[in-house]
C-alpha cells in the first residue's frame, strides 16, 4: 500500500496477540477482530510467519489458507491458521531448512471477486534469464493455480519490448484479457524495482484492476545464490503417471519407495555407482509420484557416456532449458563416450543370461503369488499375516531389481535401433517390429475376455448383462455354462485392477462389474475380431519391415539391427509381464492388510470404549476403520507391530495421512516441478496452412480416420463404439479391454513401450501415445485422424 499499489483492506492479528489463542475467552481478540470487519463482506484468513517467505525460504502451502470466510467464522479460522503451524508438513518443512519453530501472525483481507488470477515472476523461474518474465493465470481465484486445481495459461513477457509470448492456453480464450495483461507487466516491472529483487507475485482481477494479494522473493533464485553450485532437482513423472494416476495411499508410496531403493542401490551396485544419501530416484510432489531426471542423467552420463541429448530423450516433457541450465550444458568427453560404449558392449554380451534370469524371477514370484492367494481365504492368523506381508515386500525388493535391469537393457536396445534406422529413415518402423508379440499377460487377458464374450449363448446370461444390476451373479448365474468360463477368469486375472499399483483400490475379484460391463458391450457390439486373423496381420507387418531393413541397411548395421530385434521383442515383453508379475504380489499384500486392518479397527475400538468409560472425559476420536490401514506409512507400521509407536500415535499418523490425501487429490499438478516448484507445460501444436496436427510418439502402426471419444474411466466403456477414436489420459491394463471396441487410441501419457502402446500393437490397432495439451485441443465428438507410425494426431474438424 505504501508504494501504492492495490492491496485489499484488511488488518493483521500479530503473532503476540495469536499467541494467546488457547484461550477460548480471548476477549481482548474478539474486540480487536470484531471492530476491523465489516459484516457485509467475505475474507480471506492467511497464516504469515516470521521464517515465511525469506529470500531462501518460501513455505509455500505449508501453512493454512481460508477463503471466503465469513465474518462470524474469522475467529475459528484464526486459530486454525495458529495450529496450522504444528501440522506435520510445516515441522517437516522446517526441520529440513533446518529452522527451529515458527511464530505465526495471521492477515485477514476482504475478499477479491476475482475474474482471473494467478502468480507472475519477475524474473522467469526456468530460464533464470533476467529479462523475461513468467505469467501464469486462471479464471476464478488464484489459489486454484497455486494449489495446482487448475492447470493455468502460461506466457511469457520480454521485459525489454514487452511483447508477450503464450506458451500454453487452458481454454480456447485467455484467461487474463491482453489490456489488464499490460497492466499487470508493469505493476511487475515497479514491484521488482521498489523491493530491489525478483519477486514472486500472486494477483487478482476482478474485471476492472489489478490486485496485489502478495508479493515475496524468488526463492529459487536465492538458493542458486547462497549455495554457489548447487542446482534445485528437476522432477518428471513421464514415467510414472502411467502407472500413477491419482495421488497414492501413504501405504502404497512408502511401501513403493521402501521396495524400489532396496532394488535402486542393488542395481546401482552392479553398475558399480554410488547411490546418493542426500537424495532420492522418487519423490512425491504434490502428492504424485515423480522421477528425478537429475540422477537420470548422473547414470546416462557416468556409465554409458550419454550426455544432455540422451536425458532429452528419455524425458521429452521437459523443457530443454529446464535441463541445459540446472543440470549441464556439457557433453562427455571423448574418453567417458568410449568408456560408455565399451559397457553397453559388456551389457550387451550378457543379455541372454540377463533375458534367463528375468524369466525365472517373474515364474518364481508369480507361483509364491498364486500359493498365498490360495491360503489367504481363510486365513486369520494376525501374527502369520503379518509374515506375509514383509515377506511379499522383500519378494519385491528382490524382484525390482531384476526388474530395473530389464528396462536398462530395453533402453540400451531401443536406443540402439533407434539411432541405425533413423540414419536411413525408417525410424517410424519401430512399433510394426514390436507388433505380434505374443504372451502378453495384458493382451491374453483381453482376448480370452473378448472370446468368453463370444461364447454366450444363454438368454438369461444376456438380460444379466443387459441389466446393469450385477450383485449377487453367482445366484443369479448359477448353473450356467458362462458362470464356469467366468470363475475361471477371475481365478486367472482377477488380482488385476483399476490403477492397480495403489493396494487400497477392490480387484476384480472383489468387484468384477466393470468386467460384466465391458462383456455387454462386447456382446452388443457388430465389431467383431479374430484373434488368428490379428495376429497373422501383425506377423506380416513385422516380416515386411524386416525386409524392408534388410534392402536399405548396409551389411554390419543390418547384421547389428536384426541381431537386436528379437532381443528388443523378448525385453519388451519381459517388461509388461514383470509389472504384471510385481502387481499380482501388491494382491497379495492387499489380502493382508484387509485382515490385518479389521484386527486394528477392533482394537482401535476397544481402546475408544475404554477412553469412554474414564471419568471426566465425554468426547474421543472416533475409532479406525479396518481400510484406514491404507493410510498408514509403512514405516510407522513396522514400528507399531514392533510396539515401537503406541496405538494413540499410530492412529493420529493415520488421520492426518488421510486428511492430506484428500487435499492432493483437489490438487491438479503439472508434469514437472524444479524442486518444489511447478513447471507448466508448453504444448507442441504444429499448424501447415489451415491443418491442426499435434505431435506424440508413434504406438503402434497404422492409420484411421474417426470420431473421438474422451473418456475418462473404463465405466464409460458404452459410450466406445467400434469406428470410434479412444481419447484418454493415460491407459493401464483395466483399460485395455476398450480397445476392442474402438478402431484407434489416442493417450496424453506413455511411450513407445507404455501398456497402451504394447496391447494396441498387439490388439492390431493404431496408437498415438504421450500427446501434450491433448485435452486442451480435443474435445469429444471431434473429427482425427491419426498416424500409429508417425506418432500424429490431426483435428479435422472440431464438434459444434
Amino acid at each position: 500500500m505504501d508504494f501504492g499499489f492495490a492491496v485489499p483492506s484488511g488488518f493483521v492479528v500479530t503473532c503476540e496477540l495469536s499467541d494467546n489463542l488457547s484461550l477460548n475467552q480471548d476477549e481482548r481478540l474478539i474486540s480487536f477482530v470484531t471492530s476491523q470487519m465489516n459484516q457485509d463482506q467475505f475474507y480471506a484468513v492467511r497464516s504469515s510467519g516470521v521464517a515465511e517467505d525469506s529470500k531462501t525460504q518460501s513455505f509455500a502451502g505449508m501453512y493454512d489458507t481460508f477463503l471466503n470466510v465469513a465474518p462470524k467464522d474469522v475467529i475459528n479460522k484464526i486459530k486454525e491458521c495458529k495450529r496450522s503451524a504444528n501440522q506435520n508438513r510445516a515441522q517437516v518443512y522446517r526441520e529440513n531448512a533446518e529452522i527451529r519453530g515458527d511464530r505465526l501472525a495471521v492477515i485477514v483481507q476482504e475478499m477479491v471477486d476475482s475474474k482471473a488470477s494467478g502468480v507472475l515472476f519477475t524474473v522467469h523461474p526456468v530460464t533464470r534469464d533476467p529479462n523475461t518474465m513468467a505469467i501464469d493465470a486462471a479464471l476464478g481465484l488464484g489459489e486454484n493455480v497455486v494449489s495446482g486445481n487448475v492447470t493455468p495459461d502460461h506466457v511469457t513477457v520480454d521485459k525489454d519490448t514487452n511483447e508477450i509470448s503464450v506458451k500454453f492456453r487452458a481454454g480456447k480464450t485467455m484467461s487474463l484479457p491482453e489490456g489488464p495483461m499490460k497492466d499487470l507487466i508493469q505493476l511487475g516491472i515497479k514491484i521488482e524495482k521498489d523491493f530491489g529483487a525478483p519477486q514472486d507475485i500472486e494477483w487478482a482481477w476482478d474485471g476492472k484492476q489489478i490486485w496485489i494479494l502478495q508479493t515475496r522473493p524468488i526463492t529459487t533464485l536465492a538458493n542458486d545464490e547462497a549455495h554457489g553450485d548447487f542446482k534445485l532437482e528437476i522432477w518428471s513423472n513421464e514415467t510414472t503417471k502411467e502407472v500413477f494416476h491419482e495421488p497414492p495411499t501413504e501405504i502404497t508410496w512408502t511401501a513403493f519407495d521402501h521396495v524400489i531403493t532396496i532394488g535402486l542401490k542393488k542395481w546401482f551396485n552392479s553398475l558399480n555407482l554410488k547411490y546418493p544419501d542426500d537424495s532420492s530416484f522418487y519423490a512425491r510432489r504434490w502428492g504424485r509420484v515423480y522421477n528425478n531426471v537429475h540422477m537420470t542423467d548422473m547414470i546416462n552420463r557416468s556409465h554409458f557416456g550419454v550426455g544432455t541429448v540422451g536425458t532429452l530423450g528419455a524425458f521429452p516433457r521437459v523443457p530443454e532449458d529446464l535441463i541445459r541450465n540446472h543440470i549441464s550444458q556439457d557433453e562427455p568427453s571423448t574418453w567417458k563416450k568410449l568408456k560408455g560404449g565399451m559397457n553397453i558392449l559388456k551389457k550387451l554380451k550378457n543379455t541372454n543370461h540377463v533375458i534367463e534370469k528375468a524369466n525365472f524371477a517373474e515364474i518364481s514370484i508369480n507361483k509364491w503369488s498364486e500359493n498365498y492367494e490360495k491360503i489367504l481365504e481363510d486365513l486369520q492368523d494376525e501374527i502369520k499375516l503379518r509374515e506375509i506381508f514383509m515377506e511379499g515386500i522383500d519378494r519385491l525388493s528382490e524382484f525390482s531389481s531384476g526388474y530395473l535391469e530389464v528396462n536398462m537393457y530395453l533402453a540400451i536396445f531401443l536406443g540402439a535401433i533407434k539411432e541405425i534406422l533413423k540414419k536411413f529413415q525408417l525410424e517410424n518402423k519401430i512399433p510394426a517390429l514390436l507388433g505380434g508379440l505374443g504372451n502378453i499377460v495384458t493382451a491374453d487377458q483381453d482376448w480370452e475376455l473378448w472370446e468368453l464374450s463370444q461364447s454366450i449363448d444363454e438368454d438369461r446370461v444376456l438380460q444379466f448383462l443387459n441389466s446393469g444390476d450385477f450383485s449377487n451373479f453367482s445366484e443369479k448365474l448359477e448353473n450356467s455354462k458362462f458362470l464356469g468360463k467366468f470363475e475361471n477368469f477371475i481365478l486367472k486375472y482377477g488380482w488385476r485392477s483399476s490403477h492397480e499399483l495403489e493396494m487400497s483400490n477392490l480387484r476384480w475379484r472383489e468387484n468384477p462389474t466393470i468386467l460384466f460391463q465391458t462383456l455387454a458391450s462386447y456382446v452388443n457390439s457388430t465389431f467383431k475380431l479374430k484373434k488368428d486373423v490379428v495376429e497373422k496381420n501383425r506377423r506380416e507387418e513385422k516380416i515386411q519391415v524386416e525386409n524392408e531393413i534388410r534392402e536399405k541397411i548396409p551389411f554390419l548395421q543390418k547384421k547389428m539391427v536384426l541381431w537386436a530385434i528379437p532381443n528388443l521383442q523378448q525385453l519388451s515383453r519381459l517388461r509388461e509381464n514383470g509389472k504384471a508379475a510385481f502387481v499380482r504380489v501388491l494382491g497379495v499384500e492387499r489380502m493382508c492388510l484387509l485382515k490385518l486392518g479389521k484386527f486394528l479397527q477392533v482394537e482401535s475400538q476397544l481402546q475408544v470404549e475404554k477412553m469412554l468409560q474414564v471419568e471426566n472425559i465425554s468426547q474421543v476420536e472416533n475409532g479406525l476403520q479396518a481400510d484406514d490401514i491404507f493410510h498408514a506409512n509403512f514405516h510407522d507400521l513396522c514400528k507399531f507391530w514392533k510396539s515401537e509407536m503406541t496405538l494413540d500415535e499410530f492412529s493420529a499418523k493415520i488421520r492426518g495421512n488421510k486428511i492430506q490425501l484428500e487435499k492432493w487429490k483437489r490438487m491438479s499438478p503439472p508434469d514437472v516441478f524444479l524442486g518444489t516448484q511447478p513447471i507448466y507445460p508448453i504444448v507442441d501444436i504444429s499448424s501447415s496452412d489451415d491443418r491442426k496436427i499435434l505431435l506424440g510418439t508413434g504406438g503402434s502402426a497404422g492409420k484411421f480416420r474417426g470420431r473421438s471419444r474422451v473418456l475418462r474411466n473404463v465405466a464409460e466403456i458404452s459410450r466406445l463404439d467400434p469406428m470410434d477414436i479412444l481419447v484418454t489420459s493415460t491407459t493401464d491394463p483395466s483399460w485395455t479391454p476398450l480397445f476392442l471396441k474402438c478402431s484407434g487410441v489416442v493417450v496424453e501419457r506413455g511411450g513407445m513401450l507404455s501398456h497402451g502402446a504394447i496391447v494396441a500393437r498387439e490388439l492390431g490397432i493404431p496408437a498415438v501415445v504421450g500427446v501434450a495439451g491433448l485435452f486442451s485441443q480435443v474435445e469429444d465428438g471431434d473429427i482425427l485422424e491419426i498416424d500409429g507410425s508417425l506418432g500424429t494426431v490431426e483435428i479435422i474438424s472440431q464438434s459444434a
